[in-house]
């Protein structure tokens, strides 16, 4: 049986049909406005040196709380197997973009009720992370551990992350890891819609995303850590902005009613 069978949404209010939304057009659009943003809040108010030193205040608080694992995870990957450091680069790529554009079209195409659901949700999560960002820049772990490579260009694929592409991303971005956060909210949202192996999946998929950014040293565990509480945060926030828009649907429901 096809995953998209499996993994039919019934909307949040159990009909089939999404709600009424925005159109083919306006979706991008509003991808596109978000990824300029994204990319003005680069440097915005602090250079690379606020990030670098904002990263070792992490460092401090991982040792001091005896949770900084990222250079042992990573050694000791690193010496029993560089292959599969390597692969875990490849799947740092792979489980992320491909695979929240790949769910996110799936929803699209199929529910776009849970799609909208999804969207908003992610969208919460990336405002908090946007002032994060601009407010708190910080560097990533291969820029302020010594003993910790930038795996992706040593063993590949250079590709991905290299100086040409410093352009397109936001190299100071590494608190909240949204890496992280949006993998989990995916794996939230599906570990309520589906059943067997795939239940399975959604657990799996954020607990790998979140050794694969430690390991290959791009974020640190309070980015998760922060990730975490963001997402926590964004599905409250969404529950409450649909409550509301409820709430006035019946009011005005209700005024319209006593006003025949």
């Amino acid at each position: 049986m096809k995953f998209c069978k499996l993994v039919e949404f019934k909307g949040l209010d159990g009909s089939k049909e999404g709600m009424p939304g925005l159109s083919h057009v306006k979706e991008i659009t509003l991808f596109v406005i978000c990824y300029v943003v994204y990319l003005l809040t680069k440097d915005l108010f602090f250079d690379q040196s606020t990030a670098l030193q904002n990263s070792r205040l992490i460092i401090d608080i991982e040792r001091s709380l005896g949770i900084l694992i990222e250079p042992s995870l990573q050694g000791w990957l690193l010496d029993a197997s560089p292959f599969l450091l390597t692969i875990c680069n490849w799947l740092y790529i792979i489980t992320y973009w491909p695979v929240i554009f790949g769910i996110s079209l799936v929803l699209y195409l199929r529910d776009r009720k849970s799609y909208y659901h999804c969207r908003n949700i992610i969208l919460i999560n990336l405002c908090m992370a946007l002032v994060i960002f601009v407010l708190i820049p910080v560097a990533p772990p291969f820029r302020s551990l010594p003993n910790i490579i930038d795996s992706i260009q040593i063993l590949g694929p250079i590709f991905y992350g290299g100086p040409e592409m410093s352009f397109i991303y936001n190299t100071m971005a590494a608190l909240p890891s949204l890496h992280f956060s949006w993998t989990l909210i995916f794996g939230i949202i599906f570990f309520q819609r589906v059943k067997g192996f795939y239940r399975a999946v959604t657990v799996i998929y954020p607990v790998l995303t979140l050794y694969i950014i430690l390991v290959t040293g791009n974020h640190f565990l309070l980015d998760a850590a922060l990730g975490t509480l963001l997402v926590a945060v964004s599905f409250c926030l969404e529950i409450f902005h649909r409550s509301v828009k409820n709430m006035l649907k019946r009011t005005a429901a209700n005024r319209e009613r006593h006003y025949w």
